[in-house]
């Protein structure tokens, strides 16, 4: 039986993305490989930041400082998953993105993939040095998602 997700709870994540499906992401038992949905969370996070503070890549970077994942539903062939992100936490040189992947609505509800975090790190353009994260990035991100300052 598939999870399903809380409309409340999908209503906490504002950003969304359509994750297009490769062949080469399904695996020998017919559905998407359990390592391609942090691919899917990769792309799903280049498209937040530049959608929606159109961040400076050549001037500052990131790193993943941490990464987990409970993966709930596997995606099946015509499946097309959907990744949600909100900004869960602004610190002073890393934040926190909360993740789902969920499937377009249908009678059911949305179908729950997986929910993943991810703490970043900003770093300077050599991509060496931890820096604060740079305004005004950061205070797009938290208006954005509605985190107080």
């Amino acid at each position: 039986m598939a999870k399903l997700i809380s409309q409340e709870e999908l209503d906490s994540f504002r950003y969304r993305t359509i994750i297009p499906i490769r062949w080469s992401d399904f695996d020998r038992l017919g559905h998407i490989n359990n390592a391609k949905y942090f691919t899917f969370l990769e792309q799903a996070r280049i498209n937040y930041f530049q959608e929606v503070c159109q961040w400076p890549w050549g001037k500052y970077t990131m790193v993943i400082a941490h990464i987990s994942m409970d993966y709930a539903t596997p995606i099946w062939p015509g499946e097309q998953p959907e990744v949600r992100i909100r900004l869960s936490r602004m610190g002073t040189k890393s934040f926190t993105l909360d993740n789902i992947i969920v499937s377009p609505a249908t009678e059911e509800g949305l179908k729950l993939y997986a929910k993943a975090s991810t703490v970043l790190v900003a770093l300077d353009g050599t991509g060496e040095n931890p820096i604060a994260v740079p305004e005004p990035m950061r205070s797009i991100l938290m208006e954005y998602d509605g985190i107080a300052s």
